[in-house]
Protein backbone atom coordinates (compact mmCIF):
# COMPACT_ATOMS: atom_id res chain seq x y z
CA UNK A 1 0.00 0.00 0.00
CA UNK A 2 2.79 2.49 0.83
CA UNK A 3 4.12 4.84 -2.47
CA UNK A 4 6.90 6.39 -0.98
CA UNK A 5 9.71 5.12 0.78
CA UNK A 6 10.68 5.44 4.61
CA UNK A 7 12.17 8.64 5.76
CA UNK A 8 15.72 8.62 7.73
CA UNK A 9 15.48 9.75 11.31
CA UNK A 10 16.81 12.99 12.54
CA UNK A 11 18.63 13.39 16.17
CA UNK A 12 18.32 16.98 17.77
CA UNK A 13 20.15 17.91 20.70
CA UNK A 14 18.52 20.42 23.37
CA UNK A 15 19.98 21.15 26.71
CA UNK A 16 22.13 18.24 26.58
CA UNK A 17 18.87 15.82 26.36
CA UNK A 18 18.54 13.99 22.98
CA UNK A 19 15.07 14.01 21.30
CA UNK A 20 14.65 11.63 18.68
CA UNK A 21 12.07 13.07 15.98
CA UNK A 22 11.21 10.90 12.77
CA UNK A 23 10.14 12.56 9.61
CA UNK A 24 7.48 10.78 7.72
CA UNK A 25 7.73 10.24 4.56
CA UNK A 26 5.57 6.60 4.31
CA UNK A 27 2.45 7.14 3.67
CA UNK A 28 -0.95 4.66 3.94
CA UNK A 29 -3.36 6.52 1.90
CA UNK A 30 -4.35 10.46 1.04
CA UNK A 31 -8.13 10.75 0.58
CA UNK A 32 -9.78 14.25 -0.69
CA UNK A 33 -12.34 15.60 1.38
CA UNK A 34 -15.84 16.72 0.26
CA UNK A 35 -14.25 20.35 0.72
CA UNK A 36 -11.16 19.98 -1.30
CA UNK A 37 -8.99 19.32 1.18
CA UNK A 38 -6.83 16.43 1.62
CA UNK A 39 -5.88 14.32 4.96
CA UNK A 40 -2.94 11.92 5.22
CA UNK A 41 -2.60 8.51 6.85
CA UNK A 42 0.39 6.94 8.23
CA UNK A 43 1.83 4.99 10.94
CA UNK A 44 3.71 6.34 13.55
CA UNK A 45 7.12 6.06 13.65
CA UNK A 46 7.84 4.32 17.27
CA UNK A 47 4.51 2.74 18.32
CA UNK A 48 2.87 1.93 14.89
CA UNK A 49 -0.20 3.82 16.23
CA UNK A 50 -2.37 4.79 12.89
CA UNK A 51 -2.64 8.75 12.83
CA UNK A 52 -3.54 11.14 10.56
CA UNK A 53 -2.96 14.72 9.04
CA UNK A 54 -4.52 17.42 6.76
CA UNK A 55 -2.39 18.13 4.25
CA UNK A 56 -1.22 22.16 5.59
CA UNK A 57 0.33 20.30 8.54
CA UNK A 58 2.66 19.17 6.40
CA UNK A 59 6.45 20.62 7.71
CA UNK A 60 4.81 21.24 11.16
CA UNK A 61 6.05 18.74 14.26
CA UNK A 62 3.58 17.13 16.21
CA UNK A 63 3.46 14.51 18.91
CA UNK A 64 1.92 11.01 18.55
CA UNK A 65 -0.69 10.82 21.00
CA UNK A 66 -0.12 7.47 22.08
CA UNK A 67 4.01 7.39 22.46
CA UNK A 68 4.39 10.81 22.78
CA UNK A 69 7.18 10.74 20.24
CA UNK A 70 7.58 14.21 18.18
CA UNK A 71 7.26 13.42 14.13
CA UNK A 72 6.74 15.78 11.32
CA UNK A 73 5.68 14.82 7.67
CA UNK A 74 8.11 15.27 5.58
CA UNK A 75 7.77 17.94 2.63
CA UNK A 76 7.98 15.22 -0.42
CA UNK A 77 4.71 14.24 0.93
CA UNK A 78 3.39 17.91 -0.72
CA UNK A 79 4.89 16.63 -3.86
CA UNK A 80 3.41 13.36 -3.81
CA UNK A 81 0.15 15.37 -3.74
CA UNK A 82 0.58 17.38 -6.24
CA UNK A 83 1.56 14.85 -8.15
CA UNK A 84 -1.81 12.75 -7.71
CA UNK A 85 -3.90 16.18 -8.06
CA UNK A 86 -2.67 16.44 -11.81
CA UNK A 87 -2.79 12.90 -12.56
CA UNK A 88 -6.79 13.23 -11.35
CA UNK A 89 -6.89 16.16 -13.49
CA UNK A 90 -5.36 14.00 -16.37
CA UNK A 91 -7.46 11.80 -16.13
CA UNK A 92 -10.41 13.83 -15.71
CA UNK A 93 -9.75 15.50 -19.04
CA UNK A 94 -8.81 12.35 -20.81
CA UNK A 95 -12.33 10.81 -19.89
CA UNK A 96 -14.13 13.84 -20.96
CA UNK A 97 -12.39 14.11 -24.07
CA UNK A 98 -13.00 10.44 -24.51
CA UNK A 99 -17.34 11.21 -23.97
CA UNK A 100 -16.83 13.90 -26.20
CA UNK A 101 -15.71 11.90 -28.83
CA UNK A 102 -17.90 9.02 -28.46
CA UNK A 103 -21.01 11.31 -28.46
CA UNK A 104 -19.96 12.93 -31.84
CA UNK A 105 -19.48 9.35 -33.23
CA UNK A 106 -22.94 8.05 -32.40
CA UNK A 107 -24.93 11.52 -32.74
CA UNK A 108 -25.69 12.51 -36.27
CA UNK A 109 -28.26 15.84 -34.49
CA UNK A 110 -28.20 19.23 -36.48
CA UNK A 111 -27.41 21.94 -33.26
CA UNK A 112 -30.49 24.09 -34.60
CA UNK A 113 -33.18 22.41 -35.27
CA UNK A 114 -32.29 19.19 -33.29
CA UNK A 115 -33.31 17.07 -36.24
CA UNK A 116 -31.42 13.66 -35.76
CA UNK A 117 -30.01 12.04 -39.42
CA UNK A 118 -27.97 9.52 -40.45
CA UNK A 119 -24.44 8.89 -39.71
CA UNK A 120 -23.52 9.39 -43.18
CA UNK A 121 -25.98 11.39 -44.17
CA UNK A 122 -25.29 14.24 -46.71
CA UNK A 123 -27.53 16.37 -45.51
CA UNK A 124 -25.41 17.60 -42.22
CA UNK A 125 -22.08 18.66 -42.17
CA UNK A 126 -19.60 19.87 -39.34
CA UNK A 127 -20.60 23.12 -37.83
CA UNK A 128 -16.90 24.87 -37.08
CA UNK A 129 -18.76 27.93 -35.02
CA UNK A 130 -20.35 25.81 -32.41
CA UNK A 131 -19.00 22.49 -32.57
CA UNK A 132 -21.39 19.16 -33.65
CA UNK A 133 -23.09 19.36 -37.03
CA UNK A 134 -25.56 21.92 -38.56
CA UNK A 135 -27.84 20.94 -41.64
CA UNK A 136 -28.13 22.37 -45.01
CA UNK A 137 -31.17 24.01 -43.89
CA UNK A 138 -30.27 25.67 -40.86
CA UNK A 139 -27.09 26.88 -42.53
CA UNK A 140 -29.22 28.51 -45.12
CA UNK A 141 -30.81 30.28 -42.36
CA UNK A 142 -28.15 31.20 -40.56
CA UNK A 143 -26.16 32.58 -43.65
CA UNK A 144 -29.44 34.75 -44.17
CA UNK A 145 -29.48 36.11 -41.03
CA UNK A 146 -25.64 36.75 -41.29
CA UNK A 147 -26.96 39.09 -44.17
CA UNK A 148 -29.55 41.04 -42.38
CA UNK A 149 -27.39 41.21 -39.55
CA UNK A 150 -24.71 43.09 -42.12
CA UNK A 151 -27.37 45.17 -44.04
CA UNK A 152 -28.79 46.35 -40.64
CA UNK A 153 -25.55 47.76 -39.59
CA UNK A 154 -24.90 49.17 -43.13
CA UNK A 155 -28.64 51.16 -42.48
CA UNK A 156 -27.40 51.80 -38.96
CA UNK A 157 -24.00 53.01 -40.14
CA UNK A 158 -25.81 55.22 -42.64
CA UNK A 159 -28.20 56.93 -40.75
CA UNK A 160 -25.32 57.75 -38.09
CA UNK A 161 -23.68 59.34 -41.09
CA UNK A 162 -26.64 61.59 -42.38
CA UNK A 163 -27.53 62.37 -39.14
CA UNK A 164 -23.59 63.40 -38.33
CA UNK A 165 -23.36 65.58 -41.65
CA UNK A 166 -26.40 67.49 -40.95
CA UNK A 167 -23.92 69.52 -37.93
CA UNK A 168 -21.17 69.58 -40.58
CA UNK A 169 -20.23 73.35 -41.25
CA UNK A 170 -19.64 74.85 -44.26
CA UNK A 171 -17.43 78.23 -44.40
CA UNK A 172 -16.13 80.03 -48.06
CA UNK A 173 -13.58 81.62 -45.64
CA UNK A 174 -10.53 79.83 -43.72
CA UNK A 175 -11.51 80.15 -40.65
CA UNK A 176 -14.86 79.41 -38.57
CA UNK A 177 -16.34 82.10 -35.83
CA UNK A 178 -16.06 80.42 -32.87
CA UNK A 179 -14.09 77.34 -33.51
CA UNK A 180 -10.45 76.67 -32.98
CA UNK A 181 -9.55 74.21 -36.41
CA UNK A 182 -7.79 71.17 -34.41
CA UNK A 183 -6.59 69.25 -37.52
CA UNK A 184 -6.50 69.47 -41.12
CA UNK A 185 -7.70 66.20 -42.67
CA UNK A 186 -7.05 67.22 -46.34
CA UNK A 187 -9.25 68.36 -49.53
CA UNK A 188 -12.07 67.03 -50.96
CA UNK A 189 -13.48 67.64 -54.58
CA UNK A 190 -17.13 67.38 -55.40
CA UNK A 191 -18.72 66.80 -58.81
CA UNK A 192 -21.92 67.72 -59.98
CA UNK A 193 -23.06 66.36 -63.57
CA UNK A 194 -26.73 67.83 -64.44
CA UNK A 195 -28.24 67.83 -68.09
CA UNK A 196 -30.19 70.64 -68.73
CA UNK A 197 -32.68 68.17 -70.62
CA UNK A 198 -35.03 70.15 -73.07
CA UNK A 199 -33.92 73.72 -72.12
CA UNK A 200 -31.44 75.01 -75.23
CA UNK A 201 -29.08 77.79 -75.60
CA UNK A 202 -30.81 79.14 -78.23
CA UNK A 203 -33.99 79.38 -75.91
CA UNK A 204 -32.03 80.20 -72.78
CA UNK A 205 -30.26 83.45 -74.59
CA UNK A 206 -33.37 84.10 -76.33
CA UNK A 207 -35.26 84.30 -72.83
CA UNK A 208 -32.04 86.64 -71.73
CA UNK A 209 -32.46 88.60 -74.36
CA UNK A 210 -36.37 89.86 -73.75
CA UNK A 211 -35.48 89.82 -69.92
CA UNK A 212 -37.36 86.38 -68.93
CA UNK A 213 -35.86 84.94 -66.29
CA UNK A 214 -35.56 80.73 -67.06
CA UNK A 215 -36.85 80.09 -63.34
CA UNK A 216 -37.44 76.15 -64.11
CA UNK A 217 -33.20 76.28 -65.48
CA UNK A 218 -32.33 78.77 -62.43
CA UNK A 219 -34.10 76.06 -60.09
CA UNK A 220 -32.69 72.62 -61.62
CA UNK A 221 -29.17 74.78 -61.28
CA UNK A 222 -29.73 75.44 -57.69
CA UNK A 223 -31.12 72.35 -56.73
CA UNK A 224 -27.82 70.70 -58.36
CA UNK A 225 -25.78 72.99 -56.13
CA UNK A 226 -27.49 72.29 -52.63
CA UNK A 227 -27.36 68.32 -53.58
CA UNK A 228 -23.22 68.65 -54.15
CA UNK A 229 -23.18 70.99 -50.75
CA UNK A 230 -25.03 68.41 -49.08
CA UNK A 231 -22.51 65.41 -50.76
CA UNK A 232 -19.58 67.67 -49.51
CA UNK A 233 -20.89 67.62 -45.66
CA UNK A 234 -21.68 63.72 -46.35
CA UNK A 235 -18.24 62.99 -47.61
CA UNK A 236 -17.12 65.09 -44.75
CA UNK A 237 -19.08 63.04 -42.06
CA UNK A 238 -17.52 59.88 -43.68
CA UNK A 239 -14.18 60.92 -42.93
CA UNK A 240 -14.83 62.39 -39.47
CA UNK A 241 -14.77 66.25 -39.91
CA UNK A 242 -16.76 68.65 -38.10
CA UNK A 243 -16.25 71.47 -41.05
CA UNK A 244 -15.32 72.29 -44.59
CA UNK A 245 -13.62 75.60 -44.59
CA UNK A 246 -12.77 77.26 -47.71
CA UNK A 247 -15.62 75.98 -50.05
CA UNK A 248 -14.98 77.23 -53.69
CA UNK A 249 -17.64 76.50 -55.98
CA UNK A 250 -16.35 76.24 -60.11
CA UNK A 251 -19.26 75.69 -63.16
CA UNK A 252 -18.18 73.68 -66.00
CA UNK A 253 -19.81 73.24 -69.27
CA UNK A 254 -19.95 70.30 -71.31
CA UNK A 255 -21.20 68.81 -74.86
CA UNK A 256 -25.00 67.82 -75.47
CA UNK A 257 -25.90 71.23 -72.76
CA UNK A 258 -24.59 69.61 -69.64
CA UNK A 259 -23.66 71.61 -66.66
CA UNK A 260 -20.98 70.66 -63.60
CA UNK A 261 -21.20 72.12 -60.86
CA UNK A 262 -17.42 71.25 -58.63
CA UNK A 263 -16.87 72.32 -55.16
CA UNK A 264 -13.96 72.16 -53.44
CA UNK A 265 -12.94 72.72 -49.64
CA UNK A 266 -10.52 71.34 -46.88
CA UNK A 267 -11.80 69.19 -44.18
CA UNK A 268 -11.04 70.10 -40.43
CA UNK A 269 -11.70 68.52 -37.21
CA UNK A 270 -13.04 71.87 -34.91
CA UNK A 271 -13.05 72.24 -31.41
CA UNK A 272 -15.20 75.12 -29.87
CA UNK A 273 -13.93 78.24 -27.95
CA UNK A 274 -14.35 78.46 -24.51
CA UNK A 275 -15.24 81.85 -24.53
CA UNK A 276 -15.38 81.73 -20.47
CA UNK A 277 -11.34 82.05 -20.60
CA UNK A 278 -11.22 84.91 -22.59
CA UNK A 279 -11.05 88.22 -20.36
CA UNK A 280 -12.78 91.47 -21.29
CA UNK A 281 -11.39 93.60 -24.38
Amino acid sequence: MCTLVIGAVCDLQHLGEIHIMREIRKVNKVSKTLLGGYIIYFECGECKGKLKSQRKEIGNIDTCPECHSSFKLSNDIELYIQNKIEEEEEQKRLLKDQKLQEKLESLRKCNRCEKEYDKNSNYLSVDSKHGGYICYQCQERREEEKRKEQIQREEDAKRLVIQKAKYVILSTTNNIDGYFVDEYLGIESIEHVLGTGFFSESITEFQDFFGARSSMYESKLGKAKKEAFERLKLTAAIQGADGVIGVDIDYAEFSNNRIAIIVNGTLVKLRKIDTSTIGPL
